[in-house]
């Protein structure tokens, strides 16, 4: 079984390119890029879709929760943060755009393995796997060495048993941040516990903690890893009361609340 995730506003149709259509032409967007460049993007981000779905279809998953619908919505909330932070005046380049859209669609592609049996993925080499896929559609399309190093710099940041180091360096990173934040974001959609049974790699360690005392610690991390992303969403959405991820977490908030043992965790 597969996992659906949806987001906040709406289903993302891992097999159809409207989404991304729909999110490139936005106006934030089509007011500071030539048309030109954003259809040059788009093409790039539509290839980049039609190779990772080509290889979903040939190899299987070893965490149903990483699945392609997963990369996809990260990387539709990561462009909507890139939109709001446009809006914030922050600057940013189309090259930026394209690097936090391939870097969405692969982060978590490393999830997949061979048909015959690889041995299970976990969260500490997943992320070099899914960037040895991202070399190879990089490599297929020729782009330059600064833009790929760039796109694996974002993939690396995805690996969170490294988290301490990669803080350092996302504080200062603006797409990083983007990344980061719409990645653990996920949480936000309305299915997340009941999806949650799939989520034993990221939540039940085998270690002597009580499941509350897991349970709170992962609901910390999530709140530090996307702790710099509502700024931009909430421009995105014009105001933090607009902004549907606001909800989403409040409802996370709440459920983990009476998880940790009924902490107010607010």
């Amino acid at each position: 079984m597969t996992v659906k995730w949806k987001g906040p506003q709406g289903e993302i149709d891992e097999d159809s390119n409207e989404s991304l259509i729909r999110i490139i032409y936005h106006p934030g967007l089509k007011d500071i890029f030539h048309k030109q460049d954003l259809n040059e993007a788009l093409g790039i981000a539509i290839s980049g879709l039609d190779f990772l779905r080509a290889l979903y279809a040939s190899k299987k998953l070893s965490s149903r929760y990483h699945n392609l619908g997963h990369n996809y919505v990260t990387a539709i909330t990561s462009i909507k943060a890139f939109i709001g932070a446009l809006n914030l005046s922050r600057e940013l380049s189309v090259d930026d755009l394209t690097a936090i859209i391939l870097a969405a669609l692969f982060h978590d592609c490393g999830y997949l393995t061979d048909k015959d049996g690889e041995p299970r993925i976990d969260m500490v080499d997943h992320t070099a796997k899914s960037s040895i896929f991202a070399e190879v559609f990089l490599t297929r399309n020729s782009f330059k060495k600064v833009f790929c190093d760039r796109v694996y710099e974002l993939i690396g940041y995805t690996n969170y048993s490294n988290w301490y180091e990669s803080k350092v360096k996302v504080r200062d990173d603006l797409l990083g941040q983007m990344l980061v934040g719409a990645d653990l974001l996920q949480v936000t959609d309305q299915r997340y516990f009941l999806n949650k049974k799939v989520l034993k790699e990221l939540l039940y360690k085998k270690d002597s903690a009580t499941v509350a005392e897991r349970e709170k610690k992962f609901y910390e991390f999530t709140k530090e890893v996307t702790s710099q992303i509502w700024k931009f969403l909430d421009s995105y959405y014009r105001s933090s009361n607009d902004n549907p991820y606001r909800q989403g977490w409040e409802r996370f908030v709440d459920a983990m609340s009476v998880i940790c043992g009924g902490i107010d965790l607010k």
